[in-house]
C-alpha cells in the first residue's frame, strides 16, 4: 500500500507525462532499453514505451515493479523527493548536475518562434507588466493589446519595451529564458502579421509588435 502522505501525488502522478519522463531517465541512466526494463518489472514494452511517452496513471503495484526493476523508490519516480513534498526549493546548480550557458540572439530567437507566451513590460516610474500570447513573422514579435491600456499607449508613442520569455522543465532541470528589447508600435494594415494573426481580436483591440534590437537569454542545461 502507499505511504497516506503519497496518494495525492500518485493520483495526479504530478504534471502529465512526468511519471514516464522519470522512468525514460533513469531507464537510460541504467543502459536499459525497453525490453529489459519491460523483463525485469514483468510488464509489456508496449504498455512501458506508452508510459514513457504519453499521459499515464499506472497502479500503485506497477510504480512499485518499475521501482524496483530501475533500482530506485516509488517515492522517486513519483516526483514525491522530500524537498517538493515539503514545499522546498528545488535542486538547480552544479551540486544538481545542472550548468547555465549563454544564448547567442540567434539561439533567442530561434526558441522564440512561432509563438508563445510573453511578459511585457513598459519601463517607467511605475512599470507595467503583462502577459500576452505572441507570434513572430518577418523579425517581429506582435501581440494584441486593448486600445485603452498602457501597452498600447507606448506602442503609439514608439517607447521601447521589454518581452521575457521562458521555459522550464521541473522533471529533467532543464530550461531557458530570453529577454527580448525593442522599440513597440502599432502595426498597419500592410504588415504581414496584421494580415496572418493566429488568434482572434477582441474588437477596438491593437496588434503591437516589436523589432528587437537586444536579444539576451541563458540556458539551464545538464553538466
Amino acid at each position: 500500500m502507499p505511504d497516506p502522505e503519497l496518494t495525492p501525488v500518485l493520483r495526479s502522478g504530478g504534471a502529465p507525462g512526468d511519471l514516464g519522463r522519470r522512468v525514460r531517465r533513469r531507464r537510460e541512466s541504467l543502459g536499459l532499453d525497453g525490453r529489459e526494463l519491460a523483463s525485469r518489472a514483468a510488464a509489456h514494452p508496449a504498455y512501458l514505451e506508452y508510459l514513457e511517452t504519453q499521459p499515464g496513471r499506472p497502479s500503485w503495484e506497477t510504480v512499485e515493479r518499475l521501482a524496483r526493476a530501475l533500482d530506485t523508490t516509488a517515492e522517486e519516480l513519483l516526483g514525491a523527493r522530500p524537498s517538493e513534498v515539503d514545499g522546498g526549493p528545488l535542486p538547480y546548480g552544479p551540486a544538481a548536475g545542472t550548468r547555465l550557458e549563454v544564448l547567442s540572439p540567434n539561439e533567442c530567437w530561434a526558441l522564440l518562434v512561432p509563438r508563445g507566451v510573453a511578459r511585457v513590460v513598459v519601463p517607467g516610474d511605475r512599470p507595467a507588466l503583462r502577459v500576452v500570447d505572441y507570434a513572430t513573422a518577418d523579425g517581429l514579435l506582435a501581440f494584441s493589446v486593448p486600445a485603452t491600456g498602457v501597452v498600447a499607449g507606448a506602442a503609439q508613442s514608439v517607447r521601447h519595451l521589454l518581452m521575457e520569455v521562458d521555459h522550464l522543465d521541473e522533471v529533467s532541470r532543464e530550461g531557458w529564458s530570453v529577454v527580448v528589447e525593442g522599440p513597440a508600435r502599432v502595426l498597419e494594415s500592410s504588415d504581414l502579421l496584421q494580415q496572418a494573426w493566429p488568434w482572434p481580436r477582441q474588437e477596438g483591440a491593437l496588434l503591437v509588435g516589436t523589432a528587437p534590437v537586444s536579444l539576451t537569454g541563458r540556458r539551464l542545461a545538464p553538466r
